[in-house]
């Protein structure tokens, strides 16, 4: 694991001071025996293994706040950096860098959180800024807005951000990183937002699926992101980022098939074409859904509740679109594949789903058959980007010994 997806203890110890103080709670042993009832409630709705309607009484609920940072909070915590990870990956697969534009443009980056509640985005945002080692948004001044209906949700939000920029301080004046957070307490639906200016980056996490369950249709929505791409600076960015269940990915994929249909936006990732998604053909089946699956050592933080609720978060899984205004239509590689499974080990052989421009392919490679140049497709993980470099690799998906395979 990259030593950047180890989990910043600040970031723990900032939760930790907050939940004891607005709980009440002298200890964290106390404060995890009395919260961890209301984060398994939380569990349940959000895995979709409990009524929906159950969701409005939970989420008016007095615990609510403090149980979603203590749990949900960090496990959601580095989605926005492999997000943005992605991004780079893709777009330096394209030398797309100019995005950022020249050394003359004194303008701030502008994002936009909607749905931000208790501020996972910023926190893992200004993380990323600070952390990891992508020049990027050096020299640059971000202004940060957030939106959500909860008060009380955006209070937090604001503490947590404020007192772990105070820690990255250091290495932000360092970098030469200036950040602006400002929240608005605003209901979101599906009209044209009224902020002035246009936006850089938007962020969504967890929040189409919630307008679904109030009823919006994949049509609406697909009509209400046509506006926000509307509101999108020169080359901006959309971050959707959904829950990786069967149910919300499929739905992200109709959202995606109607955009692309429509031709309102480009996708940037995971998708390496603009086509229908070959899940959602008639010939795919609704058993498939695509999702990514990343690496993460939790920290005991998380391990406590965990063994409070019977949990295993040893993994985060999620599902997502990177979005940007039809005007920019990349166009990939031939030899470009996102891995869309698992290596799949059989008998005598390993199997792996990739999808590019030119279809969902299972792939194998014969244990007989591996070699110094091929080897590395046993390593591929899900929701990697790979290179296959063969004579003429579309006309077969079997890897000879002669396959040169990297990923990204």
């Amino acid at each position: 694991m990259h030593p950047y997806f180890l989990f910043p203890q600040p970031v723990i110890q900032i939760i930790e001071e907050l939940c004891l103080k607005e709980s009440g709670q002298k200890t964290k042993k106390e404060f995890i025996h009395k919260i961890s009832p209301e984060i398994s409630k939380l569990s349940e709705i959000f895995n979709q293994r409990s009524h929906s309607h159950v969701l409005g009484s939970t989420l008016h609920s007095s615990h609510y706040p403090l149980a979603y940072i203590a749990y949900f909070l960090p496990s959601n915590f580095f989605k926005v950096s492999y997000l943005l990870l992605d991004f780079f990956q893709v777009t330096e697969a394209l030398n797309f860098n100019s995005w950022k534009g020249n050394d003359q443009n004194p303008q701030p980056i502008r994002v936009l959180d909607l749905g931000s509640g208790p501020g996972t985005n910023v926190l893992s945002f200004l993380d990323f800024c600070g952390r990891f080692p992508i020049p990027f948004f050096e020299n640059q001044k971000i202004d940060f807005l957030a939106v959500d209906q909860d008060s009380r949700q955006l209070g937090y939000s604001t503490a947590l951000f404020s007192r772990y920029r105070e820690i990255l301080e250091p290495i932000l004046i360092s970098r030469n990183i200036s950040f602006e957070y400002k929240v608005v307490q605003k209901k979101i639906n599906l009209k044209r937002l009224d902020f002035k200016g246009n936006f850089d980056f938007i962020f969504m996490g967890n929040l189409l699926n919630e307008m679904k369950q109030n009823g919006h249709s994949s049509e609406a929505l697909a009509d209400w992101v046509q506006t926000l791409i509307a509101q999108l600076a020169p080359r901006g960015l959309i971050f959707i980022i959904e829950p990786a269940l069967r149910k919300t990915s499929r739905d992200l994929l109709s959202l995606r098939n109607l955009i692309s249909d429509k031709r309102t936006a480009s996708v940037i990732a995971p998708c390496l074409h603009q086509g229908p998604c070959p899940i959602m053909t008639p010939e795919g089946s609704e058993k498939d859904w695509c999702h990514q699956e990343k690496e993460w050592e939790a920290p005991d933080w998380i391990h406590q509740i965990d063994g409070q609720i019977g949990n295993r978060k040893d993994s985060l899984k999620y599902s997502y679109l990177i979005l940007t205004s039809p005007d920019c239509q990349p166009v990939h590689p031939a030899i470009l594949w996102r891995a869309v499974s698992e290596v799949l080990s059989t008998k005598g052989k390993n199997e792996l789903f990739l999808c590019n421009e030119s279809g969902r392919r299972r792939f194998y490679l014969l244990n007989k058959e591996k070699s110094s140049t091929n080897q590395s497709f046993l390593e591929i993980k899900r929701g990697e980007l790979v290179e296959i470099k063969a004579e003429n690799p579309l006309n077969g998906t079997r890897v000879f010994p002669d396959w040169k395979i990297r990923s990204r």
